[in-house]
Formats: C-alpha cells, structure tokens, sequence
C-alpha cells in the first residue's frame, strides 16, 4: 500500500467524523473501514455495479489484509467479538499494513 494512502487512511480513522458501522461500505451515515478508506480517497462507498468499492479496494490494499480489515471491524478477531474501534484499528493498520517501498 502507498504510504500517502495508509496515512490518509489513518488520519480519516482517527478524525472523529465516521460514524462506525459494519458489514457495509456505507449504510445511513454509518461505515465500515473500507468504507472510510473509499470516502478517505475521493471513491463511491456504494458499487453500481454491486462490486465496484471491493474492485477499488482490492487495487489499493493487499487481499488479505483487507480481510483482517474487515474481521476486525466486524469483531470477530477481537478477544470480546466487538468491532475495533476506529482508533485503535487505524493503530493496528499502522503497524502491520506494509508500505510499498
């Protein structure tokens, strides 16, 4: 992942103004990380081709950590099975999502 896009990323997470959700990109003004991440660069958080958000993420952020991405955001890797807060998930991406060199 490009360090410009994992900061921005990071910084959206840490603001303060997304509401979190999950399982969706975007659902009344709740979002996911993915979904923050797309909103974070300027892209649909809502596919018209049903696909098109998984597509743009799949180009910016290696498949299986947008995997953990979203079991963290859905819970079901945190010891409690509770979403990750969006602070301390965008710690989590600053540690262990690589940058491209």
């Amino acid at each position: 992942m490009k360090q410009e896009i994992r900061d921005r990323w990071t910084a959206a997470l840490r603001s303060g103004e997304y509401e979190q959700g999950v399982r969706s990109f975007e659902s009344g003004g709740r979002f996911c990380a993915l979904g923050v991440l797309c909103d974070a660069l300027g892209q649909p958080t809502r596919a018209v081709d049903g696909r098109g958000n998984w597509s743009f993420v799949d180009e910016v952020l290696p498949s299986g950590i947008m995997w953990e991405v979203v079991d963290r955001n859905d819970g079901s890797l945190t010891d409690d099975g509770q979403a990750m807060p969006f602070d301390q998930l965008a710690d989590w991406i600053d540690e262990n999502v690589p940058v491209e060199p």
